[in-house]
């Protein structure tokens, strides 16, 4: 009947099967292995491991049965049988059942086995399906047919916080790794690398990213090596670095929904080897009592061993090369010898076996075996612990307690593991020689012990949101400043005419004794008439004195004035959280240029070194990916054309070894970074040369320039001074697009050079792109912001002061003539009407490289402004660079700086 099944299925069918029986297999092998140290720790398993572990197992059962492997599809029935039974004893886990599972798993095994051979299912499972049957006490009868276990699915919020962790946790092993090539003899930063790898891989198996995952155990393997030999062997640092970069592929396609790029097999295959092929592996299978003295944890267990006169014994064992589930069977032999005594070490572990390739895999244990008793009997007891299936006992041979004494005393005398130590009477303060581990700052290199800053996640997007929520607080804000104004110029207007009131009182009053005398006392009816009305006018006014001195607006308006206070400096407040919530260190930039610097260095065969500075520097982090580019492009030039090998730089006088320096700081409302390198400098002549060859400048404009305006040729398109084209540069477009690309930031480019000695270029970027000073003035009857950053001066001009130079109007500030633009010529300004002054108004502005005037028919404040990006009919209308809403609701228009001298 399984033949004729197996027929049905066809081929295709049985080898689609065992690619998904390989995968659960070494599922199943990850979770026995959990199991056994939950049954070591005499701690119940996980039910969720149990769930996730049986829903495995459905799956298998569905897929065996579809394609017509009986034994297949009842041995994971039943293994699904055993696990229901351990949850209904809530996880709790003995011996006998442990056993159980671990023959499953070597029966699944074997039958996987058969069928990549080519044969039927040949290998007999009755046995174990009626053991399960009596421990589970369930009939073996056929279970109903199950539908498949669905894939897991990857929650998405959970995968954007593993990407970003993951993303931070490669720049960290990267920046590390870099350091350590320089001095390999480094135990604490092996140390950070494996806690860094470890997370890599313990986070990558949560979220079942399973490339991720072994490779990262893998070079999880290699570092072992290199701290149990407390340094990194040279071949090991391409094998790093390589497999680092996989996993940031793996990382990268995954947040851009891609397939990954190449073969990840190949790589986790090519870490494997290494790991069983290396000379240092192979000195250390040897030397176990070594190794004991060496780990701090082992070193304990011995000395303890050997308190107890227990016997210690060498072992050898040997995984044959055709044996299945090797991870299995070393977790078996460990276990079986922990029944009987203390493994002390095992190398390599149990838990690594499984990842060593498919040939023979040895393994050296150093053994304890509980209380003291004949060499020869302990001996023979280890050996019938060791009759396992697959396992050939190679070795087995007691060690002297008195050698392990004398190397355990010798060990104490010698530098942890862990930590840097000292004998009495040494310096700790003595360079780091040959031998001796390197030391590095705690606040760079902290320890697992070094305090944490408490923090929380906020998404990036809801961050924008209260920026612009401030934005509008402050608008609102000056909105009722407005209001305020207004209403003080109400109170101004009712204490005019208070007085108004008191005045015409008074001139009443004086008018009516002069009446009196005139009248005199004659008492006819019109008299009288005449002074009943003034004595109602006087009772009237006398009304409009009280009412206009009762009045309450005066005390209202400066309670509205004090609340009107105390509203913007909390909107202040609360905008300035906002900002610096915004603003994060330039670090996350920097440092990844130690790996860049590394690999461009290496390829072009040159020695650099990268210097950082000022990497708690905070800018916003909407500017953080709009640098990166840039940056890349200048350490990129300054390795190819700054930088000389080494033959040149020995020749003039330099040192062999070229400097980058990358440095970060602020200045003012900017934050500057400066690429410096020590290289041969910036030529201008020669950048003249080539532009005039190039057709990019004629002779004539070149004769007028100085040699600052020469070193700004560089930024030409096609401008370059490379010999020869490169993968790397030489084309022209990359100092082009940099100034392009800072200039999208707001940001302008500054160039130091001196021929020989090295090149400064320095990008001043604005720290926010969110909130500006601004001076609001007035063209026609327009109001325009411009940024307070760009304005020099403010200056009156007559017409005789203007002078005409090819068609543009200029005017002499000091030694510098400045170009002059009126925006009525080229913007549609609504006139005021009222006729042109011969002395105007000009405003000087300046994009940190070139200065322009503008005229201006009136200036109004200086001013906090939130800057809104135009609408995108609009993005392209040059000299416009956003609009704003004033405090009376108004929208103004935001003036580029950089673009006002090509819109005229």
């Amino acid at each position: 009947m399984a033949a004729k099944d197996k027929q049905k299925a066809g081929p295709e069918g049985i080898k689609t099967f065992l690619k998904e029986a390989d995968v659960s297999l070494k599922k199943f092998a990850e979770k026995f292995f959990q199991f056994a140290q939950c049954l070591r720790e005499k701690r119940d398993v996980r039910d969720d491991d149990l769930k996730e572990m049986s829903g495995e197992l459905r799956a298998l059962h569905a897929a065996a049965s579809r394609v017509g492997l009986p034994k297949t599809a009842e041995l994971a029935r039943h293994w699904e049988m055993l696990l229901e039974y351990v949850r209904q004893h809530s996880g709790a886990l003995d011996r006998k059942v442990a056993d159980l599972i671990g023959a499953a798993l070597e029966a699944l095994g074997s039958l996987a086995r058969d069928l990549n051979q080519g044969a039927q299912e040949s290998t007999d499972v009755v046995r174990l399906l009626e053991d399960i049957q009596k421990v589970t006490g369930k009939p073996t009868g056929k279970k109903k047919k199950e539908a498949p276990a669905q894939p897991v699915e990857v929650d998405q919020a959970y995968l954007g916080i593993y990407l970003d962790e993951t993303e931070q946790n490669i720049a960290r092993f990267n920046d590390d790794l870099v350091i350590l090539e320089k001095n390999p003899i480094a135990p604490a930063l092996i140390n950070n690398l494996f806690r860094v790898i470890h997370t890599i891989k313990g986070s990558s198996a949560m979220m079942n990213i399973s490339d991720a995952q072994e490779i990262a155990h893998a070079l999880e393997n290699i570092l072992v090596i290199a701290r149990e030999n407390r340094q990194v062997f040279p071949e090991m640092f391409p094998l790093l670095f390589g497999g680092i970069d996989t996993i940031s592929n793996v990382i990268f396609s995954l947040r851009h929904k891609k397939d990954v790029a190449g073969d990840t097999t190949s790589v986790v295959e090519k870490l494997k080897q290494y790991v069983q092929s290396s000379p240092a592996e192979k000195r250390r299978k040897d030397d176990l009592p070594e190794m004991a003295a060496a780990s701090r944890s082992a070193r304990k267990i011995l000395a303890q061993a050997l308190a107890r006169h227990d016997t210690i014994y060498r072992i050898m064992i040997a995984l044959e090369a055709n044996t299945p589930l090797k991870g299995m069977k070393a977790c078996l032999v460990e276990d079986h010898l922990n029944h009987r005594g203390v493994v002390i070490v095992m190398h390599p572990r149990a838990e690594d076996v499984h990842d060593l390739g498919q040939g023979q895999v040895k393994i050296g244990i150093l053994f304890a075996l509980l209380g003291p008793q004949g060499a020869a009997a302990g001996a023979q007891e280890i050996h019938g612990l060791l009759l396992i299936g697959g396992v050939s006992v190679l070795l087995i041979e007691a060690v002297a307690a008195k050698d392990l004494t004398e190397l355990l005393d010798k060990k104490t005398l010698l530098l942890s593991p862990d930590a840097p130590q000292t004998k009495p009477g040494e310096e700790k303060t003595s360079p780091p020689g040959p031998s001796q581990p390197a030391r590095f700052p705690a606040q760079l290199r902290a320890g697992p012990g070094a305090a944490l800053t408490p923090f929380i996640r906020i998404d990036a997007q809801k961050l924008d949101t209260l920026m612009n929520l401030s934005g509008e607080l402050a608008s609102i804000r000056a909105r009722y400043e407005g209001l305020v104004n207004q209403m003080r110029g109400e109170v101004s207007s009712g204490r005019e005419f208070a007085r108004v009131i008191a005045a015409l009182k008074s001139n009443f009053s004086a008018l009516s004794r002069e009446l009196g005398h005139s009248i005199g006392k004659k008492e006819d009816a019109q008299t009288k008439h005449i002074f009943k009305e003034l004595a109602i006018l006087r009772e009237q006014l006398e009304q409009l004195e009280h009412a206009a001195g009762q009045s309450r607006l005066t005390s209202e308006v400066r309670r509205i004035d004090e609340a009107t206070g105390a509203l913007g400096k909390v909107a202040s407040h609360i905008q300035a959280a906002v900002m610096q919530a915004r603003m994060v260190p330039i670090r996350g930039v920097l440092s990844r240029f130690n790996r860049i610097v590394r690999d461009l260095a290496k390829e072009l065969g040159k020695d650099v070194t990268l210097v950082l500075e000022g990497e708690e520097t905070e800018l916003d982090r909407n500017l953080i990916d709009g640098i990166a580019e840039p940056l890349i492009h200048m350490v990129r030039n300054a390795i190819d054309h700054g930088i000389e090998d080494t033959p040149t730089r020995r020749n003039a006088g330099k040192p062999e070894r070229g400097t980058i320096t990358l440095r970060a700081f602020h200045q003012g409302n900017n934050v500057c970074i400066e690429v410096a390198d020590d290289g041969r400098g910036l030529d201008g002549q020669l950048l003249a040369e080539n532009a005039i060859r190039k057709k990019l400048v004629t002779g004539e404009q070149v004769s007028r320039l100085t040699e600052r305006e020469k070193w700004d040729l560089i930024f030409l398109p096609g401008s370059s001074t490379a010999a020869r084209v490169t993968g790397l540069s030489g084309r022209g477009v990359g100092m082009d697009a940099v100034r392009s690309m800072i200039g999208a930031l707001n940001g302008v480019v500054d160039i130091q050079s001196a021929v020989g000695r090295g090149t400064t270029f320095t990008f001043k970027i604005p720290l926010t792109l969110a909130i500006i000073q601004a001076l609001l003035v007035t063209i026609g009857e327009t109001i325009y912001a411009l940024p307070l950053e760009a304005v020099m001066e403010v200056m009156s001009v007559t017409p005789d002061m203007v002078d005409m130079r090819e068609d543009h109007a200029v005017i002499q500030v000091r030694e510098h003539l400045i170009r002059l633009v009126d925006l009525k010529n080229t913007f549609p300004v609504h006139s005021s009407g009222r006729p042109q002054q011969e002395t105007r108004r000009v405003i000087v502005l300046t994009d940190g490289e070139r200065q322009a005037g503008i005229f201006v028919d009136k200036l109004i404040k200086e001013t906090e402004i939130v800057i809104k990006a135009l609408p995108h009919q609009f993005s392209r209308v040059k000299g416009i660079s956003g609009v704003t809403v004033l405090g009376n609701g108004e929208v103004a228009l935001i003036l580029d700086p950089k673009a006002i001298p090509q819109v005229a």
